[in-house]
């Protein structure tokens, strides 16, 4: 890989502790650029739209401004405002606006969730969040609704499994749906000042085809990650996962950062990660 352009900032490949490090690092980095680049010239791609959760969060609670290209917040992601729905109603059964939208979903899973959630609040104390989204999975089938041979509902499937990432950070119930209500208050703030427009550019590395930024932050570039896990042992989709690393790459006008963690809580469980195969090619190159 070569460019026409001299010099330059080197390239800054970063390991991290887990993905909340690697997100306050992002916010500190970026920050810190802030006075040399607007944030709308800087860019965080990821392989999977699951990645982007632990990002907005970090970036709400910093108050740095945000837009998601060609995506949908985490939180307002429908397979998310679906189980949200469920989960408020076990607490509170007159929750019309859970209502409603479980209702769309068709009056006969309405009916049977009505009936099969008495036995889901029996001792809900003594149940953690996880637990009580797994009952909610099994009493409603909710996760038959998505074929995981489709490309675009396997990826809401790795946003369900994100979803119990969260659920494992806040095990009483109540926690859970408290910490998110704070982050859909922070998107109606932002919402409300516009703040999103100049913001930093949140997209996954498909998205970012074509598209070119002063900064670009590679995140999460690991192992099952990028080349996603599922490409691992065919040739074909392998290669493509080594075009999305060219593509993440070759989107930085100025300074590219590369970041990965040693270890990762992802779709709901916590995994040891090793860095991408393709950060020791691309080096060999660079």
């Amino acid at each position: 890989m070569f460019t026409e352009k001299s010099g330059g900032e080197d390239i800054v490949i970063k390991q991290m502790q887990n993905e909340e490090d690697e997100a306050l690092y992002l916010v500190s980095e970026i920050e810190r650029l802030q006075s040399k680049f607007d944030y709308k010239e800087i860019a965080v791609l990821y392989r999977i739209n699951a990645q982007s959760r632990a990002i907005e969060e970090a970036l709400l609670q910093y108050g740095l401004p945000y837009m998601l290209i060609g995506g949908i917040r985490f939180y307002e992601r429908k397979e998310i405002k679906d189980i949200l729905s469920y989960m408020r109603l076990i607490i509170n059964p007159d929750n019309e606006v859970a209502q409603e939208r479980i209702m769309k979903l068709g009056k006969r899973k309405w009916v049977e969730f009505v009936e099969k959630a008495i036995p889901i609040r029996e001792d809900i104390e003594k149940k953690d969040t996880e637990s009580l989204m797994e009952e909610i999975f099994s009493a409603t089938n909710y996760l038959a609704l998505y074929n995981e041979k489709d490309p675009d509902e396997y990826s809401r499937l790795e946003n369900i499994k994100e979803l119990k990432s969260v659920a494992n950070s806040f095990p009483h119930i109540n926690d859970f749906l408290e910490q998110i209500a704070l982050v859909e208050s922070e998107y109606s703030e932002g919402e409300k000042k516009r703040k999103g427009e100049e913001g930093v550019r949140l997209m996954t590395l498909h998205q970012a085809k074509g598209l070119e930024f002063s900064v670009v932050f590679m995140v999460g570039v690991e192992e099952g990650i990028l080349p996603h896990s599922r490409s691992t042992f065919d040739h074909f989709q392998l290669e493509e996962e080594r075009r999305l690393m060219y593509v993440g790459v070759t989107r930085a006008k100025e300074r590219l950062y590369i970041t990965h963690t040693r270890r990762r809580f992802l779709f709901g469980r916590r995994i040891e990660s090793s860095p991408s195969r393709f950060i020791a090619e691309e080096n060999e190159e660079w």
